[in-house]
């Protein structure tokens, strides 16, 4: 299952926005770069929920040749020529 590690990911953003709010609103203080760990949080857990919904379970599924419980993305293999694609069927 990809998303096996989501959770925690999704708890680390959660503590620190919530850090980040207390410390600011009680103790005038801040976390050196919090916004910016959690800008790179939250698009890491973007492209995990993307890499999550595109997961295909069985070997070969679809159109391309991905491997066992490989993500793939049936968009890009539709819009490839023949020529530029190898997984064009």
């Amino acid at each position: 299952m990809p998303s096996s590690g989501a959770p925690p990911l999704v708890g680390i953003v959660a503590l620190n926005i919530f850090l980040a709010v207390v410390l600011r609103k009680f103790f005038s203080t801040s976390i050196p770069d919090s916004y910016d760990i959690g800008k790179m949080l939250l698009g890491t857990l973007i492209f995990w929920g993307i890499a999550a919904t595109s997961y295909r379970g069985g070997p070969h599924h679809g159109r391309s040749g991905v491997g066992r419980g490989q993500p793939e993305v049936q968009a890009l293999g539709s819009t490839c020529s023949r020529r530029w694609c190898c997984c064009s069927s």
